[in-house]
């Protein structure tokens, strides 16, 4: 898929997610609408081990020595456990 004029692959992303310390699984979704900054994104999905701390920047630190920076998500949603059902709601 594109985003943002580059081909990406959500696979690849979520594999570098699922590396970093305290991230127990991953899942990235390319959610589009709106125009200027809500067009187009990526949205990643954690599910955390433990206490680990939530936080964006040290995820996105990881991801910089893994994936090229046009395929960071934009934003991070931090939970407890990922759905298990393919529905979003």
């Amino acid at each position: 898929m594109k985003i943002r004029g580059h081909t990406v692959d959500l696979t690849e992303i979520e594999a570098a997610l699922a590396a970093c310390p305290g991230v127990a699984k991953a899942a990235v979704l390319q959610l589009s609408g709106g125009s200027g900054l809500q067009a187009d994104r990526l949205v990643a999905y954690l599910a955390m081990t433990g206490e680990a701390a939530h936080d964006a920047l040290s995820i996105r630190r990881h991801l910089a020595t893994r994936v090229p920076s046009y395929m960071f998500p934009r934003d991070y949603v931090f939970l407890k456990a990922l759905p298990l059902t393919a529905s979003v709601g």
